[in-house]
């Protein structure tokens, strides 16, 4: 029992034969005018130094068009004016609640600073005191 076995040959079909071709016309002959121009050679360049070089710099130019009037419709542009007056509140919002954040946050830092510093002062007194009166008992 082989594994690979040859598979029988189908039968070929056969494609009919294509039709003979128009052929493609002659070529023009080649004349003067339809050879393309030589470039001339590359003429050898020296490299300045940095220091050497001089950079121009020319204005910029602007483009801009001529003033031609636009044409919007009024209802268009009412509109764009309230979206645009609604964005200038929502910016003025947002520039008060983050300065309210700013003001809630500085006193944040001062209150743990003030924690802190009440810790510091408990921990120091209750070292002093087991130092003076536990440590001399002898209870640690």
């Amino acid at each position: 029992m082989g594994l690979f076995k040859r598979k029988k040959e189908e039968k070929k079909q056969e494609l009919p034969p294509l039709p003979a071709s128009p052929g493609l016309p002659p070529l023009p002959e080649e004349s003067d005018s339809t050879k393309l121009p030589e470039f001339p050679s590359p003429k050898p360049t020296t490299v300045e130094p940095i220091e050497k070089r001089t950079v121009e710099m020319s204005e910029p130019t602007s483009i801009t068009k001529s003033a031609e009037p636009i044409f919007v419709k009024i209802d268009k542009f009412q509109g764009a004016v309230e979206n645009f007056k609604k964005i200038k509140e929502k910016l003025k919002d947002v520039e008060e609640s983050l300065e309210k954040l700013r003001e809630i946050k500085t006193k944040e830092d001062e209150e743990l600073d003030a924690w802190d510093q009440e810790i510091r002062l408990i921990k120091s007194r209750v070292g002093n005191i087991d130092d003076s009166l536990f440590n001399k008992i002898g209870l640690d």
